[in-house]
């Protein structure tokens, strides 16, 4: 068995362009992805939880949170 026979048919030109590329199958797009996604998302939660009012932070304390 081949590792042809089980690639995911990934539809639209970035699929075509994958496929005649043959990277389908290969395993280091997704980790690059991983890594250029890393420093966005690491932004957007710090964004979020920069929004979060120091009053609610201080009644969770109250309440027992942790």
């Amino acid at each position: 068995m081949n590792a042809q026979s089980h690639a995911v048919p990934v539809p639209g030109p970035i699929g075509a362009g994958s496929d005649r590329i043959g990277v389908v199958t290969m395993y280091w797009p997704w980790v690059l992805w991983r890594i250029a996604a890393l420093p966005y998302l690491v932004f957007l939660f710090r964004q979020f939880f920069a929004a979060v009012p120091r009053e609610r932070e201080d009644a969770a304390i109250i309440d027992g949170c942790g």
